[in-house]
């Protein structure tokens, strides 16, 4: 009787989250708001207008990237470190990264041997002679 009133309150907890999901809608009055301008132009000069992944300035349509990805947690700027700026093609590549990450934590390791190579053949001294 325990185990099955906890896997009730499971299923209700569960999907009350999944309600408070946020839509693009939402999501985008709420990067409309006073707040979060403020917000997002204060991350912007903490981080001296510098892509976080890149080193590069950031462009006109740069993005906060938030890390904690809960749509229940989007509103929350509360802390700081939750958010990095990014350029825009930064963004898309973190989350196309992220995304095949989750299912693969060998693509890292990949992508690093990937760029070795493409340096090595690159600058290969023998090969211009």
């Amino acid at each position: 009787m325990y185990s099955a009133m906890i896997l009730l309150r499971s299923f209700h907890a569960s999907r009350s989250s999944s309600l408070n999901k946020m839509t693009k809608t939402q999501k985008a009055n709420f990067r409309m708001s006073s707040a979060w301008k403020v917000f997002r132009s204060n991350m912007k000069k903490k981080a001296s207008c510098i892509d976080w992944v890149t080193k590069k300035p950031l462009s006109k349509t740069w993005n906060l990237h938030h890390l904690d990805l809960r749509s229940e947690h989007y509103k929350d700027i509360s802390d700081p470190e939750r958010f990095m700026p990014l350029n825009e093609d930064t963004h898309e590549f973190v989350h196309w990264l992220y995304r095949h990450w989750l299912k693969d934590k060998g693509i890292l390791d990949r992508l690093n041997l990937v760029c070795i190579g493409m340096f090595a053949k690159t600058h290969d001294k023998q090969e211009e002679k």
